[in-house]
């Protein structure tokens, strides 16, 4: 017989903010955390630019000139305009259009590209040539700490958000930061990864992160699952996270989406817990006190960041 327990600490960005302890409670063949509500996350105001009025007459000379800071779409739009309304300009123009379209697009090619050796050059120059002693003894194999099970969201990258160097942490990410039950053959991808960090890397926490905005908890809130689909694999992954809905819905029914995917984005990181027992050697890990499973909400809104744990122990035996 065994018993676990949730209980955890609140760190904010607020200086003046101080830790609370949280004593969640657990639900009978569940492992769920009584959370705190907050509210629904904002939009995210997505980065845009927003250009000001019609592109002037263009030449070849100087359409880079005009159209530097345009996007790909806006130019052509611009082109198409100035041939409605310059009915003599058609003869040449027209042909204008596929070339500037070309060189927009062999353009915006290159300048991901170029971002990508920038990229790199930088990481080497900064960072790489100025640890060559950590990079060293990477290069003779790894020992992490953690294995981190986050989201594959771009806004959440574990390593930017704990500061972790290479080396600390085997993390793994897929949509909503989900660990499926033990399964060899439908979640053999997961399941490789947990076996790995587990009984290879010798990791002493998991710990899985879940994070505000999260557009899979929104899915999982949001699908019917009756039957029909709309997506090819999201839906079937994010099942994983039911028994975290029907609780939301079950608690917060009277609540908006919004707020409704705030709790579901923590309760499916406690799902994901509950689904980590079913791995044969994480529980003897958890038995031996080598492992240790941990929760984790970032709001990256708010500029918060939660963490429990998931406390496993073994029983006396009973004798009657």
């Amino acid at each position: 017989m065994s018993t676990a327990s949730i209980n955890g600490w609140c760190l904010t960005s607020s200086t003046t903010a101080s830790s609370s302890l949280r004593r969640p409670t657990l639900r009978p063949s569940s492992v769920v955390a009584s959370l705190n509500s907050s509210p629904s996350p904002p939009t995210l105001i997505r980065n845009q630019p927003v250009f000001a009025a019609p592109v002037p007459l263009l030449n070849p000379s100087n359409w880079r000139e005009y159209m530097g800071d345009k996007t790909y779409e806006e130019a052509i739009e611009g082109l198409k305009k100035l041939l409605s309304e310059k009915e003599e300009l058609k003869a040449v123009a027209a042909a204008k259009v596929d070339q500037v379209t070309a060189e927009l697009k062999t353009s915006a090619s290159g300048d991901s590209v170029e971002r990508l050796k920038q990229g790199f050059i930088h990481f080497k120059k900064e960072k790489y040539e100025k640890n060559l002693a950590l990079y060293a003894e990477l290069a003779k194999g790894q020992s992490p700490k953690y294995m981190i099970v986050a989201c594959s969201d771009s806004r959440v990258c574990p390593s930017h958000v704990l500061d972790m160097q290479p080396g600390e942490a085997f993390v793994v990410r897929n949509v909503a930061n989900m660990v499926p039950p033990y399964d060899q053959i439908k979640y053999a991808g997961i399941g490789s990864a947990v076996e790995y960090a587990v009984l290879h890397l010798k990791v002493q926490e998991i710990v899985v992160i879940g994070h505000s905005a999260c557009g899979g908890i929104k899915g999982l809130m949001s699908f019917p699952f009756d039957g029909t689909t709309s997506t090819d694999f999201i839906e079937e992954w994010v099942k994983i996270g039911i028994p975290a809905k029907k609780k939301v819905l079950a608690d917060h029914a009277s609540e908006p989406l919004g707020a409704q995917c705030t709790h579901c984005e923590k309760e499916a990181v406690n799902v994901s817990l509950g689904n980590l027992l079913s791995y044969p050697f994480v529980r003897n890990g958890l038995a031996n006190k080598t492992l240790a499973l941990k929760g984790a909400y970032y709001d990256f809104v708010k500029g918060t960041f939660e963490l429990w744990s998931l406390n496993f122990e073994l029983s006396s035996p009973l004798s009657v």
